[in-house]
């Protein structure tokens, strides 16, 4: 923060959040909003219709568990074992796991095996916009899924996670990791992370959001108030318009 104090002339944030910590270190910064929104928004308009989505992939009608397993094969190796297990049995849905092409598929095949679990790819956004609920591995897919107004839970794990669950305990200094929480100021989307992402704990959480009516329609509440706070599309026009004005200023 010292160096962007010393060296950047003007600063233009994406996170509500970052704005009081810049303030608070003497930087004033250009809120524009935060460019998902523009992406999301460009997408909808467009979007398949449910009936050509589910058609496409070979999905049936019953509602879609959407897996988001991470990108890297070492938080999948971690992540997706217990997605599986969490999903196992549960007939009345259709898990289908949002693959990623840089990832070997038999990374996803050997992982999956004796499941029902579905793979598709390039279909992140289409899977999101018809997903009934999702377990998601934390990232920027976190808040992805907010936007996309889809019931969550928040899972990650890397190597050494016992080590690294008590170094966050010690040493992190906010609250949450996932950015719709961080942005709210609390725990809309439960974190299950390093130690806490077990499978028993996963089934719980994920029995809480397909059976309790309460707990997605507060989700759902929390969503609204989040969307408000990234404010409208149209954020890289916004800062497009911002530095125009700025550098006219300066002539």
């Amino acid at each position: 923060v010292k160096k962007i104090r010393n060296f950047v002339d003007e600063l233009f944030t994406i996170f509500p959040f970052e704005i009081p910590f810049y303030k608070k270190h003497g930087i004033d910064v250009n809120y524009v909003g935060n460019p998902l929104m523009d992406s999301i928004h460009e997408f909808k308009k467009n979007a398949k219709p449910k009936a050509e989505f589910l058609k496409e992939h070979g999905l049936d009608e019953r509602p879609v568990l959407a897996l988001l397993a991470g990108s890297r094969k070492q938080e999948i190796n971690y992540i997706l074992p217990v997605m599986k297990q969490a999903v196992a049995g549960r007939d009345d849905y259709q898990a289908v796991l949002a693959g990623v092409n840089a990832v070997d598929k038999k990374l996803y095949t050997d992982i999956l095996q004796n499941s029902n679990i579905k793979v598709i790819y390039n279909a992140t956004y289409d899977l999101l916009n018809n997903a009934h609920t999702a377990l998601v591995a934390s990232g920027t897919a976190v808040l992805e899924t907010a936007l996309f107004n889809v019931p969550q839970i928040a899972m990650y794990k890397v190597e050494g996670g016992i080590v690294i669950h008590y170094l966050k305990d010690i040493g992190l200094k906010i609250k949450w990791v996932t950015l719709p929480n961080i942005i709210l100021g609390k725990e809309a989307v439960k974190e299950l992370i390093q130690n806490d992402m077990k499978v028993k704990k996963v089934n719980a959480e994920l029995n809480n959001l397909l059976n309790g009516i309460a707990c997605r329609r507060n989700m759902l509440k929390d969503y609204e108030h989040l969307e408000s706070l990234l404010g409208e599309p149209g954020c890289s026009k916004r800062a497009a318009e911002r530095m125009v004005e700025l550098l006219k200023s300066d002539q």
